[in-house]
């Protein structure tokens, strides 16, 4: 992760820890001191963005994992 005082980034790394997926959806927010942040680009997924709430969804290569799969 870095933070360069008017930008960050930052890695997530999601864990099955249940039965197998066919497809996975990650949401956060931006706190409400985050006025001004808006998202900028992602990897490995689909982003999208609504106000504060960004959403990322599997794309077609990467909606699979395993049980025990990252």
């Amino acid at each position: 992760t870095w933070d360069s005082g008017s930008g960050f980034g930052a890695q997530v790394a999601i864990t099955n820890n249940g039965p197998a997926w066919t497809s996975w959806t990650l949401t956060y927010a931006y706190d409400a001191y985050g006025d001004n942040q808006t998202l900028q680009n992602g990897w490995n997924g689909v982003w999208t963005q609504s106000g504060k709430n960004v959403t990322v969804t599997n794309t077609s290569w990467n909606g699979s994992v395993a049980s025990g799969g990252r």
